[in-house]
């Protein structure tokens, strides 16, 4: 969804010693941006989103910048997507219809083909 790329962005062009930050360039962060689009589909924004986050809003009692968790697990329940991969699984905790990975989960520290 568009909505992870911003994010993305969001997370890469933080200056470095922010929170949740990569310290990367605009430039960087379009590279990665095209890397991330070719290797993956992008659902649409669809109109249906909305009232499954309003759902999860009210019913799990989010506020805050919590907002914008609940509407990824929205559209991951319109499109039936049920894995999530985040830095921040913790973030998610609260939303039982989906299974959340970390980045250490897939591709271990010490796993040398990972390179």
């Amino acid at each position: 969804m568009p909505q992870n790329i911003t994010e993305f962005w969001c997370v890469a062009t933080r200056r470095e010693g922010s929170a949740n930050e990569l310290g990367m360039t605009i430039v960087a962060a379009h590279e990665e941006v095209q890397r991330i689009s070719s290797l993956l589909t992008l659902l649409p924004e669809t109109d249906s989103i909305y009232p499954e986050w309003l759902d999860l809003v009210m019913a799990h009692g989010v506020s805050g910048i919590d907002v914008y968790d609940a509407r990824l697990v929205a559209a991951m329940r319109v499109y039936r997507i049920k894995n999530l991969l985040t830095f921040d699984a913790r973030d998610f905790t609260r939303y039982s219809e989906i299974q959340v990975f970390q980045p250490t989960d897939v591709f271990p520290a010490d796993d040398p083909s990972t390179g």
